[in-house]
């Protein structure tokens, strides 16, 4: 699998080399807070499928496997790259992805969906949380930026970055209205990884983005809120 790694090029369209090699690293020695965040709550649930929206190299899939959990994972990313890198690691995937831009393409319904630090970049939010809502049977974790006010901006100037890309923030009002639309109840729950939402972001020195994970659980279900302690 090394070697896989060591000869697998950048040719990535949304980021650099840089980050390229970031996720290389990532892909076998890092365990993400925000992951983790999620399986604690998740597991209070019986779930069979999920799918990943933006699932970059498979990263969330990585946290299942280490937690042993027995739930049907399915992938989908616009950046077929990411989804090689991933390959690398989790052959076992192959049949369990799909390249696209999940604002038009039709998903498979399952279970869950997570959607993390994914829809403040999309050209069109609503097309592809509405699109994510319609195909979710029970449970939805969306992990973006939120305040009490929306903002639409594009970014232009990051080192990282090949294009100029979304950084949108959404208000509380208007995530909460669009899940209860589909019949989700809404929960906001502060973002562990981002120091609980207290570290924040400055883009162009003057907007500042806070994250936070947006809880929906269809009211047409038996599921109830559960908030699971941190884990020790």
């Amino acid at each position: 699998m090394k070697n896989k790694l060591k000869n697998l090029t950048h040719t990535s369209k949304t980021f650099d080399r840089k980050q390229f090699n970031l996720y290389k690293k990532r892909l076998n020695s890092v365990n993400l807070v925000w992951c983790n965040q999620i399986i604690d709550l998740l597991e209070n649930y019986n779930l069979n499928t999920i799918k990943d929206i933006g699932c970059n190299y498979f990263q969330f899939y990585k946290e299942i496997l280490l937690r042993k959990l027995n739930i049907n994972y399915f992938g989908y990313d616009i950046d077929e790259e990411f989804i090689k890198l991933g390959l690398t690691k989790f052959p076992e995937l192959k049949k369990k992805f799909k390249v696209g831009n999940c604002e038009k393409i039709k998903l498979i319904k399952t279970d869950a969906s997570i959607l993390s630090a994914v829809l403040e970049h999309s050209d069109n939010p609503y097309k592809l949380l509405n699109n994510i809502l319609k195909s979710t049977k029970k449970i939805v974790f969306i992990r973006t930026y939120l305040s009490f006010k929306s903002h639409k901006l594009v970014s232009r100037n990051q080192k990282n970055q090949l294009l100029p890309y979304n950084i949108n923030q959404f208000s509380f009002d208007e995530i909460k209205k669009k899940l209860q639309n589909y019949n989700f109840n809404c929960f906001f729950i502060l973002d562990e990884s981002t120091k609980y939402s207290s570290k924040f972001k400055l883009i162009n020195n003057k907007y500042r983005r806070y994250m936070y994970i947006v809880l929906g659980i269809k009211n047409d279900t038996s599921l109830k809120l559960h908030l699971s302690q941190k884990r020790s």
